[in-house]
């Protein structure tokens, strides 16, 4: 196992952030999508709570969704 993923996940992030250049982080929104997004190469990628809820419900989140329900899988 190299040292990147013997570190924490924040020691990791900052690893990247230190890198020079700019990190491109495409949105996901289920494993499915993360799974393209790293087969594509990408070192990271972004989450956020309205891709969750717009994916799995067809509309913004407002407060409906639970912590519960965004890690539960379907």
């Amino acid at each position: 196992m190299d040292l990147i993923h013997t570190r924490s996940p924040g020691a990791r992030m900052r690893a990247l952030l230190a890198e020079p250049g700019i990190m491109i982080a495409p949105g996901v929104y289920y494993g499915f999508s993360l799974r393209l997004v790293e087969q594509m190469g990408y070192k990271t990628a972004a989450i956020s709570g309205a891709a969750l809820s717009e994916s799995d419900l067809g509309w913004a989140d407002v407060g409906i969704m639970g912590c519960r329900s965004r890690v539960t899988p379907l």
